[in-house]
């Protein structure tokens, strides 16, 4: 992979209504979840943070708004790739993408993304989306003019199920991993107090 760039998003734009405080700064074995998300995008890509965008309006962090606000995540996707298309003049680049409210996501399984990156699909293959079955988020997203043009139409939908991360992937194509080694905990977002004191309770584990 070393002839490709890839990127990493945190999106970190929610406005955390449901878990009544800002999610962005609960602290998981004294780390806010924004910093553990931006360590572990940081690791996943290869250490380097420039290559790391937190997406989103973060107080007191370097943060890029939501270039269309209030619609989820495809707001801060597409903030992303925008920036991405406008630092590479349109050469190849990936887009690792995690949210900031899944806790107890591990390097080990970001990296299984990264690492699935083949010539194949690098190269223009059929899927332009790579995620672990049975699960949007995190995912691999090639950032290119289709997936652009797709990101531009879903933002601009009415309906909300057309405006998903799922819808996304369908319509650019998703190649899907098996989540058979990673522990199914990993996949949990918090968005309730009662979430959150979940997986609080294993924090000492």
């Amino acid at each position: 992979m070393a002839d490709l760039t890839v990127y990493a998003a945190v999106l970190a734009g929610g406005r955390s209504v449901r878990m009544g405080q800002d999610k962005r700064f609960l602290e998981l074995h004294g780390e806010p979840l924004v910093d553990r998300a931006l360590r572990l995008a940081t690791a996943a890509i290869g250490g380097d943070s420039t290559g790391v965008l937190l997406c989103g309006a973060v107080p007191l962090r370097k943060s890029l708004p939501d270039a269309a606000a209030g619609i989820g995540p495809l707001g801060g996707l597409l903030t992303a790739v925008e920036h991405i298309r406008s630092k590479t003049a349109g050469k190849a680049a990936w887009l690792l993408v995690l949210p900031v409210d899944m806790p107890l996501l591990d390097g080990q399984t970001l990296h299984g993304l990264v690492t699935a990156i083949d010539d194949d699909t690098h190269q223009g293959g059929a899927a332009a989306a790579i995620s672990y079955v049975e699960h949007e988020m995190p995912f691999l997203l090639r950032v290119d003019p289709r997936t652009h043009a797709a990101l531009l139409d879903a933002v601009g939908r009415s309906q909300s199920s057309l405006r998903s991360v799922r819808e996304l992937q369908r319509r650019v194509g998703v190649r899907h991993l098996s989540a058979a080694t990673v522990p199914s905990h990993q996949f949990v977002n918090v968005n309730h107090p009662q979430e959150w004191a979940s997986v609080r309770r294993g924090e000492g584990d």
